[in-house]
């Protein structure tokens, strides 16, 4: 119950205003982030077609990330994906393993049956929110690649942060 209402304060927020938002929606939220934009290299595999094998611009424009607590000290990744339906890692029987947390910066391992995805949110040295996201995508995934992807967050909690 407290994952669908997060997904429902999370879906509010973004049809109300999805570029206003400074502060979290609900206390769950840790990072809330947009439009990764990169590289990502498509393996002549499922069903890349051999045309775009290889290196490709890639990104999610209009995407958006949030890193949030699912219950208890659990985490989750919700986002919007390029069909712009919402998504979560852990209700899609995935798990997110924190991997390091200091006052700048906070990285987690997402990992599914067909894909691994680390999650890096930081705050650079002029004060600006970012984060990055290196993907694997293979398995039984129509469309595999390897991907690194960056982009801006509209606020980070740091657990650490003085």
């Amino acid at each position: 119950m407290k994952s669908v209402t997060i997904t429902l304060l999370f879906v509010a927020a973004l049809v109300a205003a999805p570029t206003a938002l400074s502060q979290p929606v609900n206390a769950n939220e840790i990072a809330s982030c947009s439009n990764p934009q990169g590289q990502a290299f498509f393996p002549l595999r499922g069903d890349n077609p051999k045309n775009t094998a290889g290196w490709q611009k890639d990104g999610i424009a209009g995407g958006r990330i949030t890193l949030a607590k699912a219950g208890g000290d659990k985490l989750d990744i919700l986002y919007i994906d390029s069909r712009r339906q919402m998504m979560s890692v852990v209700r899609d029987g995935g798990k997110i393993l924190p991997i390091r947390a200091t006052e700048s910066e906070i990285s987690v391992l997402a990992v599914s049956e067909d894909q691994t995805e680390i999650y890096t949110f930081w705050r650079n040295k002029e004060g600006k929110l970012e984060f990055s996201m290196l993907q694997s995508r293979g398995g039984k995934a129509l469309n595999p690649k390897t991907s690194i992807m960056v982009g801006s967050c509209d606020f980070i909690i740091f657990p650490n942060a003085k």
